[in-house]
């Protein structure tokens, strides 16, 4: 009985709709619907996702000490945030999986497909059980509990992001600052991140700056004047160096059809001590009387402790700094980069300097 109904209705509507003047009346009711809907949207600015918000399967705490930071103490400084992700967790929690932590190798975002060692960097993973299997707590209440929890360690960058749903996309809010003066680029790409900061726009969880202008160095300057006097190039000493700490093949060991390169260098106290190197024996044979000779390196050079680039990137062959930043539960990147949008078209920049807000956007 209900289908005969229903096509019984179906013609009855159908036959009003198509006679006398009736269509016309239909166009321009949905023609005016159509147009009270763009309206409707204006007012209520919904918020708008280009990718579902998910409740996250795995969670990544990213740690990033200085640059140049020794292994031993981002594993240091790791084990505390892996202890504070255990504080929010519990013990024997059936909604988790597993916990993996990673030091320097596998350490970055997820997002960032180099696969190079940096010392400076941490990772804790926590991965989730199956989503019908879990049955405590949302793992997005987990997300923003170990947001908070990490939080506070001095020296230490740390971001806490889950995984994403979709291709990848980059980071949620994702600010490209490009230039070809670099000087002007640095202090541009620093004052807008300040700016930015002081603003404290809701929903950012914590904006950082890919630009690493800390890096420590030891430099070794070479007294050119006083090396000629002594009848030694530059060329030497820098092989002398090189061979002391990176080591030089000076012959082959051959076993049956195998050969294995003979390295020659410094022991690991020895090249490992700044002192032992600037003191390290250079010999060579002077040219003008034909004589082997041997000077300490501290006689014709000296060290100095400097801060250099970590890096510098380009994109279509200009140098980019890049400022990104998550976002926290409840905002959406949509409502926040038309913000910062409307922001970086007043900024004041140096000529050349460009804002473009990429990511997820793009």
């Amino acid at each position: 009985k209900a289908w005969p109904w229903f096509m019984k209705m179906y013609e009855k509507q159908l036959r009003f709709f198509i006679s006398g003047r009736n269509p016309w009346y239909l166009l321009t009711g949905v023609i005016t619907l159509f147009i009270l809907t763009f309206i409707a949207t204006g007012i209520r600015n919904p918020k708008v996702l280009f990718f579902p918000d998910n409740m996250p399967n795995s969670i990544n705490v990213l740690v990033q000490m200085p640059i140049g930071t020794d292994q031993h103490i981002t594993d240091s400084v790791t084990k505390i945030v892996e202890a504070r992700v255990y504080e929010v967790l519990g013990k024997n929690n059936p909604d988790v999986e597993s916990v993996i932590t990673n030091i320097a190798l596998g350490a970055g975002d997820d997002m960032d497909f180099t696969r190079s060692l940096s010392a400076e960097k941490g990772k804790v993973t926590v991965n989730f059980v199956e989503y019908k299997n879990r049955v405590g707590r949302n793992t997005t209440e987990y997300l923003d509990l170990i947001r908070k929890q990490v939080k506070g360690i001095p020296g230490t960058e740390i971001s806490t992001e889950k995984n994403r749903s979709g291709p990848p996309t980059g980071k949620p809010i994702n600010i490209e600052i490009t230039g070809e003066n670099l000087p002007d680029l640095i202090t541009d790409a620093s004052a807008f991140k300040n700016y930015l900061d002081s603003l404290q726009i809701p929903g950012i969880e914590d904006l950082k700056s890919d630009f690493q202008d800390n890096k420590p160095e030891i430099a070794i300057t070479i007294d050119r004047e006083r090396a000629n006097h002594e009848g030694i190039s530059t060329g030497q000493i820098a092989a002398e160096i090189r061979t002391a700490v990176l080591g030089k093949e000076v012959s082959k060991y051959k076993m049956d059809e195998d050969e294995y390169p003979i390295e020659l260098r410094y022991s690991l106290e020895t090249r490992e001590n700044i002192n032992n190197l600037i003191n390290l024996k250079i010999t060579y044979r002077d040219m003008n009387s034909g004589l082997l000779r041997q000077i300490p390196l501290s006689s014709v050079a000296k060290i100095d402790y400097v801060d250099s680039y970590g890096g510098i990137k380009r994109q279509n062959l200009k140098r980019i700094i890049t400022l990104s930043s998550g976002v926290l539960t409840g905002y959406t990147a949509n409502e926040i980069v038309a913000k910062i949008n409307k922001l970086a078209t007043d900024y004041p920049l140096h000529e050349g300097v460009q804002i473009k807000l990429t990511g997820e956007q793009e």
